[in-house]
């Protein structure tokens, strides 16, 4: 790559429908007005088409990845105009992976095989746990037998790669649950799996419940020992954890996800979704409202949607970024030399004290050029972040 060559990209699509809002979500999701999804797939391409215009040429992306919400509450046909308009307004010659999200209770063999036709080789299934209760408190609409039931769909449409979500340090949830989850999972042989402790979001239902006293918090040290269970049982399965809170066999990890831990430019589309340009970062308006008011096709806007939402990111602050978001990464962790090619400075330079102490406490290490956490610092790795910040 030549100097003049502009730097790869990966591009989010944010889809915010749902047919039931879950219980701990704090997404820019909205539930019931499944009636507007034609309208806003329209705006969707049309904001998509104004940003790359206002470019000064076309961005070449390496990922593509369909979140929400529930992105499969799209028909096919809206999938493809989204993917066409893509196609037309960036350079995707390089794309190696479209990911779309979708819940096991909101799918079906035959979109799966049109969904794969159209392009897209990578799905993630929000599985969340396998037992009933547990989904049930979530409040999530589908079952462990829809979750087996979607994934056996998944393999025989021909999907290769196939993920897993899975969230942890419920209230209530004992450790038996969450090995039956692990365990059970695990029979659906995923390619990958990503596992999330539970964090109680403000005005969320389950917040509500539990400031209220009806449901108690999640158990620090309880969600400790499920994570340290869920890492020994991958390991013995075949599993790398190659970031805090993922998972992979071998070639399926997640190259969008990649991207962006590797502090790596991305165009976010649709409804409360973020961009980043490597210095300034955008965000979208999370009201659809304002949404569909502000990319309105009869009118002209200037990317970003919402100047007022740009944010100039100092140079500190993104060589913070770049060390925390790197660190994450447990297999290759933030390459000095990556530093330098960013910055023009090395890692010690900028924190010679944080690194010497956390390596002191034996939090960090140096793996040949790169800066790693140790296995402590894995479970402390809030606690580092923060000095780098």
């Amino acid at each position: 790559m030549n100097a003049n060559t502009p730097p790869t990209a990966s591009v989010y699509i944010h889809i915010p429908f749902c047919k039931k809002r879950c219980g701990y979500c704090d997404f820019a999701t909205t539930a019931g007005k499944e009636s507007l999804i034609p309208r806003y797939v329209t705006h969707l391409c049309y904001e998509i088409k104004q940003t790359v215009a206002t470019l000064p040429e076309k961005p070449i992306i390496e990922t593509i990845f369909f979140g929400g919400g529930t992105p499969t509450l799209l028909s096919p046909t809206q999938y493809e105009l989204i993917l066409n308009t893509i196609h037309q307004s960036f350079d995707t010659s390089q794309v190696k992976e479209i990911t779309t999200e979708a819940n096991p209770g909101a799918i079906d063999l035959s979109k799966l095989k049109t969904l794969l036709k159209l392009g897209i080789n990578r799905i993630s299934f929000g599985a969340q746990a396998a037992d009933q209760t547990n989904l049930q408190l979530l409040e999530r609409i589908h079952s462990h037998a829809d979750t087996i039931q979607a994934v056996k769909w998944a393999r025989e449409a021909g999907f290769q790669s196939l993920n897993l979500d899975l969230i942890y340090g419920i209230p209530h949830q004992t450790i038996e649950q969450w090995q039956f989850t692990l365990n059970e999972i695990l029979s659906l042989t995923p390619d990958h799996l990503s596992l999330y402790a539970l964090t109680i979001e403000e005005n969320t239902p389950l917040h509500h419940q539990v400031h209220q006293g009806k449901l108690p918090f999640p158990n620090d040290d309880l969600t400790t020992d499920m994570y340290e269970y869920a890492e020994q049982t991958l390991r013995d399965n075949g599993y790398t954890h190659y970031e805090i809170s993922n998972w992979a066999k071998p070639e399926h990890q997640c190259i969008h996800n990649l991207l962006n831990w590797r502090h790596k430019p991305y165009y976010g589309f649709g409804v409360g979704a973020h961009s980043f340009t490597g210095k300034m970062r955008y965000f979208n308006p999370r009201s659809l409202t304002q949404y569909l008011q502000k990319t309105n096709p009869t009118e002209t806007f200037t990317y970003p949607i919402l100047l007022d939402q740009a944010e100039l990111l100092p140079q500190q602050e993104q060589m913070g970024e770049m060390v925390f978001l790197g660190l994450r990464l447990l297999q290759e962790g933030i390459s000095n030399q990556a530093f330098y090619n960013k910055f023009f400075y090395d890692l010690t330079e900028i924190y010679p004290t944080q690194i010497e102490q956390l390596i002191k406490k034996e939090l960090l290490t140096w793996q040949g050029d790169a800066l790693i956490l140790t296995p402590k610092g894995r479970f402390l790795s809030n606690q580092v972040f923060m000095e780098f910040i």
